[in-house]
């Protein structure tokens, strides 16, 4: 008996832990991730080169960038069921340039080299991803 009640307590934790992780910030329908160490990489200031570029385009009068990083793209939540939806693209895209305007306002635009692209893209996805089906 005392070994059925460890194993239950042992299950309601674990099942516990994974309610307890924090969801991903979700900027213009991007999940945020790590951040990624643009020490140890050659190409973050072309990848925030062609962020802003693309921010340039889609929102001419925006406010002065005040501060930029790069992340990794995580997964989403199903409101509905609570399970992680991961991002699957082609190639080594994206990584996710989040942006500080001087105004407070925060961005945030995709870019990475999708397929075989050996020049920087970027890309704009707007709100959170609507789930379907339900």
């Amino acid at each position: 008996m005392p070994r059925t009640i460890a194993l239950l307590i042992l299950a309601v934790a674990l099942a516990g832990c994974s309610t307890l992780e924090p969801q991903p910030r979700i900027v213009d329908g991007w999940a945020i991730g790590d951040p990624l160490d643009c020490t140890a990489r050659a190409d973050c200031q072309a990848l925030a080169d062609t962020a802003q570029i693309e921010l340039g385009n889609a929102e001419p009068d925006h406010a002065d960038v005040a501060r930029w990083g790069l992340y990794d793209e995580t997964y989403h939540v199903d409101p509905a069921t609570g399970d992680k939806i991961l991002s699957t693209r082609s190639g080594s895209c994206c990584s996710v340039w989040l942006a500080t305007l001087a105004d407070g306002r925060t961005v945030a635009v995709g870019v990475g080299y999708p397929g075989i692209s050996k020049e920087p893209m970027a890309f704009r996805l707007g709100p959170a991803p609507e789930i379907l089906g339900r």
